[in-house]
Order: C-alpha cells, then sequence, then structure tokens
C-alpha cells in the first residue's frame, strides 16, 4: 500500500461499515515492512473509542497475522493488549 494512495482514498473501518456505525476513517497503527512510500506490512486501526478494531496491513495476509481474523477489537488482540 502506498502511503499517498491510503491517505488520499481513505479506507473506513470494515467493523463500523458492517455493524452500520458509520464509515470512520482508519488510520495506520504500525508499520512492520516498507520501502519508500510503500508500506508492505503492518496494522491498520479504526480510531474511534467505540470500536477500536485493527485489521492486519500485508502483501500475502489480509488477516490479522495473530487472531486470525479479519478484524478484532483493540483490546482482543493479545499481542496489542498489553
Amino acid at each position: 500500500m502506498r502511503r499517498g494512495h491510503f491517505e488520499a482514498l481513505e479506507p473506513i473501518c470494515p467493523r463500523c461499515h458492517a455493524e452500520r456505525l458509520g464509515d470512520r476513517p482508519l488510520r495506520l497503527a504500525a508499520v512492520f515492512e516498507a520501502a519508500g512510500d510503500d508500506v508492505r506490512a503492518g496494522i491498520l486501526h479504526c480510531p474511534d473509542a467505540g470500536c477500536r478494531t485493527i485489521t492486519s496491513l500485508a502483501d500475502t495476509d489480509p488477516w490479522c497475522w495473530c487472531c486470525s481474523k479479519p478484524y478484532v477489537p483493540w483490546d482482543a488482540c493479545p499481542w496489542l493488549s498489553d
């Protein structure tokens, strides 16, 4: 994912959208692998206090790599709940 494209397109939170809570834009929470403007692996999250869903950003795996789900609440992910 190119950071410029991400900022221009503002992808929405899949959980908020699926549960009809609104189309809230995701934020880039962590970058694990990048080359210049191209982010190859990282974590996206919903900044809304009532949602705080996270989802993986990877070239090969659209699922949360630690929870094996397409998206999870921030506090339900064992890796991020510390």
